[in-house]
């Protein structure tokens, strides 16, 4: 990974509320600090433009929306090999169709293609109904977010398949969407790229 990318090792630890263990490869960028703010780092800069309501498209800010997504991309576009996998991403909380739906990852994979046309892209999840999203108190359960996903395929021999996500706070999307995968193509190495992890104020 490039220099930036951090390999996830937190799995176990107390008052870390994270469901990955030590089966999982995981990566992240940066810290994204709970509640904290787009004004307290960063990645709550670059996270809080990224999830930045449809409601707003066509507005002045939506440019920042924009911009937040090609550095998403292009910071994955600097992880070396990157054409040797296949990427995509973990499916909106909310269906197809919905107002609401929020095409942010689905773009960041996009984009990712036009840098780099060598990856394989493609989006094999979708979901049965909305939900809410887990960042406004959604389920952040594994099995009940299993149930919910929708498989269609994958268009690709490559076993080394990148599941990226915008925020890493307990891991269960990332979770279930690994579990169908594996049940769908067994010998696939499913990695997690994930632009922030969240911490917490007093974590040290």
């Amino acid at each position: 990974m490039a220099s930036f990318w951090k390999k996830i090792e937190r799995v176990g630890v107390e008052n870390f509320p994270c469901r990955l263990d030590e089966s999982d490869d995981c990566y992240y960028a940066r810290d994204y600090i709970s509640e904290g703010g787009y004004q307290a780092s960063e990645a709550n800069d670059l996270i809080t433009n990224f999830k930045k309501s449809p409601e707003k498209k066509g507005r002045p800010e939506w440019k920042y929306k924009e911009k937040a997504i090609k550095r998403f991309a292009t910071e994955i576009a600097y992880i070396p090999n990157i054409e040797e996998f296949y990427v995509t991403c973990i499916p909106s909380s909310k269906a197809k169709g919905d107002p609401n739906y929020d095409s942010r990852l689905e773009d960041t994979v996009r984009y990712l293609k036009q840098i780099k046309p060598g990856v394989e892209i493609g989006f094999p999840f979708s979901i049965k109904k909305s939900m809410t999203a887990a960042h406004y108190g959604g389920s952040r359960d594994v099995d009940q977010i299993y149930s919910n996903l929708l498989w269609s395929h994958i268009k690709s021999k490559k076993s080394n398949i990148v599941l990226i996500d915008d925020v890493l706070t307990t891991g269960a999307h990332f979770k279930a969407c690994k579990k169908l995968i594996l049940e769908k193509i067994p010998k696939a190495n499913v990695i997690g790229l994930f632009w922030a992890r969240t911490v917490w104020p007093d974590e040290p």
